[in-house]
C-alpha cells in the first residue's frame, strides 16, 4: 500500500455474482490514508467512488490491468445462471 498515491490509477476487478456483474474498472485514487490502511478511488467514466482496504490490493485491486482481467475471466468461468 505504500506505493499508492493520490492521482495514481488502479484497476478494480469488480465481481458481483448475485447480480451477474463481471467487469474491470479503471479507478483514479483521490484519497490515500497510509496510517489507517484505506484508500478511495473513483471510476474515470462514471465518477462513482469506491472505498477499499489496503488488504484488497492483489485480490480485487491491481496496478496492472491484465491481472484484473484475469481475475474477472476466472470468475466468469465458474459463474452460475442468475434468474
Amino acid at each position: 500500500m505504500d506505493n499508492l498515491h493520490v492521482g495514481d490509477y488502479v484497476f478494480f476487478a469488480r465481481v458481483v455474482k448475485s447480480c451477474d456483474v463481471y467487469e474491470v474498472l479503471k479507478l483514479k485514487l483521490r484519497t490515500v490514508d497510509h496510517n489507517a490502511g484505506w484508500f478511495v478511488g473513483f471510476d474515470v467514466k462514471t465518477k462513482i467512488t469506491f472505498l477499499f482496504n489496503g488488504d484488497d490490493i492483489g485480490k480485487i485491486i491491481f496496478i496492472n490491468e491484465n491481472d484484473a482481467k484475469s481475475v474477472v475471466k476466472t470468475a466468469k468461468k465458474t459463474r452460475k445462471e442468475v434468474n
